[in-house]
């Protein structure tokens, strides 16, 4: 599979020309198109976080964790004291770093159900609740958010599919082959948490139809040629 640099490389180049081109094609404002970029950054190592032995994802986390802190913080913390900020700040960051950590340590298998397909959606319509519902993010931008990440870490995904085939090996393909791109994995009750997440998350999460202009993907279509192409 793909290192760990491999996909913070390949996630930022590919945020980053995505997001640029919402920018160009009039979608976003600088703010937004560091915020979405940034969403696809972390999306594409999403589907990692259940890497235990891994230095690197553990640094991750760490970063994940305090990151998500200081959007709690400003999200829920409005108007309150220095201290009483830096505590809800603390609080979040110990938590995920911690206990949430530990538990997706114990209750996960690294390539299990977090690296898969509904796993991506997971990620995704995660990200849309936790802007609309916690930051009050509108519609739109929540939406852009979920779309990032989940596209950051679809990306992760099809990184390690490319990266388990060697055209020069002896028949060609590792054993890993297959263990990315899945819809289900042999621990039946993960799987079924999964699609139970997706299913209540789904439901939770505004209307996408009504989040997009009229034109979106069309003009975001010539917005990336735009970008991409010399």
């Amino acid at each position: 599979m793909a290192g760990f640099h491999v996909h913070i490389y390949v996630a930022a180049s590919i945020s980053g020309i995505a997001g640029t081109s919402v920018h160009i094609a009039g979608y976003a404002s600088p703010g937004q198109m560091v915020l979405f970029s940034a969403a696809g950054l972390l999306g594409g190592i999403l589907p990692d976080i259940d890497a235990d032995h891994s230095t690197s994802y553990r640094v991750a986390f760490a970063l994940f964790s305090f990151l998500i802190a200081f959007l709690v913080m400003f999200g829920v913390a409005r108007g309150a004291s220095l201290v009483e900020a830096l505590l809800v700040w603390g609080a979040v960051a110990l938590f995920l770093r911690y206990i949430l950590y530990y538990l997706v340590m114990r209750l996960t298998a690294h390539r299990g159900i977090l690296h898969s397909i509904p796993a991506c959606g997971v990620f995704g319509l995660g990200a849309v609740a936790l802007m609309h519902i916690l930051f009050a993010v509108d519609a739109y931008g929540a939406w852009m958010c979920g779309i990032f990440v989940a596209g950051g870490a679809m990306v992760h995904l099809l990184l390690d599919e490319l990266y388990s085939i060697n055209l020069f090996a002896p028949g060609g393909v590792k054993r890993s082959f297959g263990s990315a791109l899945k819809l289900f994995s042999s621990n039946l009750p993960a799987t079924a948490g999964i699609y139970l997440a997706l299913v209540i998350l789904w439901v939770s999460v505004p209307d996408y139809g009504e989040a997009f202009p009229a034109g979106f993907g069309e003009t975001l279509l010539r917005a990336v040629a735009q970008t991409a192409l010399p």
